[in-house]
C-alpha cells in the first residue's frame, strides 16, 4: 500500500475536499489496512485538538523572522528536489499563519520521529511509540577554544537522528554533507533561545547560529538498500570566521 496516498486522502477528508471517487478509494484503503485506520484516528484526534485552539495572528515582526529562517540551496550546489521546495514553503506558511510552538520542528515527510513532546509538534502525524535506540551509533565531542560541543548520531529504523549541543560566543557555521549516501533531509528541531538559520539542499544542510544551541537534524535513507549499506556524514565547523574543522559520523 502507498502510505503517502492514504495519508493524502485522510488529510483531504479532514479538509472536506474529497471527491466521490476519492471517498470510495479511501473507504477501500481503510477496510484493507488496520494501519490506515489507526492513522486516520490519530489525524482526527489532532484535528480535533487544533480546532479547540483559538485563532491568533502573531506580530508581523515575528512572522517575518520565522519566514527568514528558511533558505533553500544556500550555496553553489544542485537545486533541491521538487518535493523539498513546496514542503518547506508549507512549513513556512504554517508558522506564519500562527502555529508557533516551543520547539521549532519541521516535518518534510511522513516519517515517525518517535517520542517527541506532542504538545509542541508541528507535522502531519503524532505518534507515541518509542524510538528503538539507547546508545549512539557514533558521537563526537570537541573544544576548539572559540566553540565547544558534542554531536550524537542515533538510528531508528531508516531514520538517522543527529543531536547537537553547541556553544559559541560568536557566530558559528555548521555544514552536514551527505552526497552519495542515499540520505534525504527529513526535519529539524531546536530548543534554543535564538533560532538558527537553516539552509537545505539535496546534498547538504547548513546551520548558522550563535550562543548556546541545542538542535536535532533528521535524515532518512531513501531506500531499504541504502539503509542496509549505512552512511557517513561529514561535518564542517567554523567558529567566528576562523579555521574550518572537519569530522565524520558513521552509521555502520
Amino acid at each position: 500500500m502507498n502510505e503517502h496516498k492514504y495519508m493524502d486522502l485522510i488529510q483531504a477528508e479532514l479538509d472536506d475536499q474529497l471527491s466521490d471517487g476519492q471517498r470510495a478509494e479511501l473507504d477501500t484503503l481503510l477496510r484493507e489496512s488496520a494501519e490506515a485506520r489507526a492513522d486516520r484516528e490519530e489525524y482526527r484526534d489532532l484535528a480535533g485538538l487544533l480546532r479547540q485552539v483559538s485563532s491568533r495572528q502573531p506580530p508581523e515582526s515575528l512572522r517575518q523572522s520565522i519566514l527568514a529562517q528558511i533558505e533553500l540551496a544556500g550555496r553553489q550546489r544542485p537545486a533541491p528536489t521538487a518535493w523539498a521546495i513546496p514542503a518547506a514553503a508549507r512549513t513556512a506558511m504554517a508558522f506564519a499563519a500562527g502555529i508557533v510552538v516551543t520547539i521549532g520542528l519541521f516535518r518534510l515527510a511522513p516519517v515517525d520521529i518517535g517520542p517527541t513532546d506532542t504538545r509542541t509538534l508541528v507535522g502531519s502525524m503524532v505518534r507515541n511509540q518509542p524510538l528503538n535506540y539507547e546508545f549512539p551509533r557514533d558521537q563526537l565531542k570537541f573544544d576548539l577554544g572559540t566553540g565547544q560541543g558534542s554531536v550524537e548520531l542515533h538510528r531508528n529504523n531508516n531514520l538517522l537522528v543527529l543531536e547537537f549541543e553547541l556553544r559559541s560566543a560568536r557566530p558559528m557555521n555548521l555544514e552536514l554533507e551527505f552526497a552519495g549516501q542515499g540520505l534525504q533531509f527529513e526535519g529539524f528541531a531546536h530548543q534554543s533561545a535564538t533560532p538558527p538559520t537553516l539552509r537545505v539542499s539535496t546534498e547538504f544542510i547548513g546551520v548558522t547560529a550563535s550562543g548556546d544551541q541545542s538542535f536535532v537534524v533528521f535524515l532518512a535513507y531513501a531506500s531499504e538498500k541504502d539503509a542496509g549499506s549505512g552512511a557517513s556524514i561529514e561535518l564542517y565547523f567554523q567558529f567566528a570566521g576562523g579555521q574550518t574543522h572537519r569530522a565524520v559520523l558513521t552509521d555502520r
